[in-house]
């Protein structure tokens, strides 16, 4: 556990308790032992991954008063950010059905001009980037592109992303737009993102959890 954990835990003792269970202090990269981080065994727990993936660089890069986004999300998924979501306005979600859909922002994600530019610790993308209304892998790479001019210097966009590698993405939900596997997303987005704007790759890996990757980015 580093500092930035250490401090959270001791102050939010009670954030996200069941992810904890598998993912002490939400490192993702670590899961308590008999956890199964393998999406084709019915007992797995590869969403706590995901979600620990989320909050652990919230932790590591947002504060109390230094607030992150989190694009695609509703009201409380990760901690020391605002949740931004189109369909996040109170009532039932057009996809998905259940009670009301609330994010603390009703807002799109692709339309950037709303918010500041440079000005963001962190942008966390959970399961959204396939969800956004753009168009192909050109669209997306420009979107990508829109996001890092709204972090500062330094600052982190963390994106968990489904795996076309291993299911039909497009199949598995009407709201789904792209699909990629970790093996062609580099060179079909990622390369061009890359090349395009003041960025380091970080993080690109799959956890072998045989469901989604993740794409850390650094703004420099």
């Amino acid at each position: 556990m580093n500092e930035a954990q250490r401090r959270f835990r001791e102050i939010y003792p009670n954030v996200h308790p069941q992810v904890c269970e598998f993912f002490p202090d939400f490192d993702y990269r670590h899961p308590a032992p008999g956890a199964i981080i393998d999406m084709r065994d019915p007992n797995n727990c590869v969403g706590h991954q995901q979600r620990a993936f989320s909050v652990w660089h919230a932790i590591q890069n947002c504060g109390p008063l230094d607030l992150g986004l989190d694009f695609g999300s509703p009201k409380g998924m990760t901690p020391h950010c605002v949740h931004v979501d189109v369909f996040g306005d109170g009532r039932v979600h057009p996809f998905y059905g259940g009670g009301r859909y609330l994010a603390d922002l009703a807002h799109s994600a692709v339309s950037t001009s709303f918010y500041p530019p440079d000005a963001w610790p962190y942008i966390s993308s959970n399961h959204s980037l396939e969800h956004m209304d753009m168009p192909g892998d050109s669209g997306i790479a420009s979107l990508l592109g829109k996001w890092i001019e709204l972090l500062r210097g330094g600052g982190i966009l963390a994106m968990v992303i489904p795996d076309n590698d291993h299911f039909d993405v497009l199949a598995s939900d009407r709201n789904h737009y792209h699909a990629w596997g970790a093996r062609d997303f580099r060179q079909r987005v990622l390369d061009t993102v890359l090349s395009q704007s003041p960025v380091q790759l970080l993080e690109y890996d799959t956890l072998d959890n045989h469901f989604s990757f993740n794409v850390v980015i650094q703004k420099v």
